[in-house]
């Protein structure tokens, strides 16, 4: 199915960092400081069309939680309901007009926030076309697991998603086995096995 996906921001948080001193035994409090200050991942959003379906593959199949649902609306349409986020100026953020986000935040155990999806209500998905071999654009989404084998399990039994390669083992990684799938709107998934925890 082709249908318009974006990557709506890698949002990182940047502090500013400390100078560092080496260390041979253990870092130094200066190392310390500006690791604690580096720049990490927050989330990923992606646009889907089946808000339904695609919760119940990120969340029943591949295992994450959600942790949140929320409504985004543009101060211009807003319809003042109880517990909405108003955010003025959305409209010219996102470049559409009247524009109202259901966002799902989905975690992992830990609960390090990593993928929203965002579906447009009173938007028609815009086709794009998407390719597995396109070197431009978005490409896929890795996510790591304890074990690929009951993920494909609960992918067919539920009968969501599509395996496309794997489980394969990489020597030049060490032996970390991963899969690639395509979720139900067509996204692409690298599965990475990090083994028992």
């Amino acid at each position: 199915m082709n249908h318009w996906i974006t990557v709506t921001g890698l949002i990182i948080t940047l502090l500013a960092g400390g100078n560092t001193a080496a260390s041979e035994t253990a870092p130094a409090p200066a190392e310390e400081n500006a690791a604690a200050q580096a720049p990490t991942f927050w989330h990923l959003g992606l646009v889907v069309d089946d808000l339904d379906t695609m919760e119940r593959f990120y969340g029943e199949v591949i295992g994450l939680q959600r942790v949140t649902n929320m409504l985004v609306e543009d101060a211009a349409v807003s319809t003042g309901s109880e517990g909405v986020i108003v955010v003025e100026n959305l409209d010219a953020l996102l470049g559409v007009e009247g524009t109202r986000i259901e966002i799902r935040h989905f975690s992992d155990p830990q609960h390090q926030q990593f993928l929203e999806l965002l579906h447009y209500p009173d938007h028609p998905a815009q086709a794009v076309t998407r390719t597995t071999n396109s070197p431009l654009g978005y490409a896929h989404l890795g996510i790591s697991v304890v074990a690929i084998e009951p993920v494909l399990e609960r992918m067919e039994d539920l009968g969501l998603g599509t395996l496309l390669t794997g489980p394969q083992a990489l020597a030049e990684f060490g032996g970390i086995r991963y899969a690639f799938l395509k979720d139900p709107e067509g996204n692409l998934v690298e599965l990475m096995e990090r083994g028992k925890e």
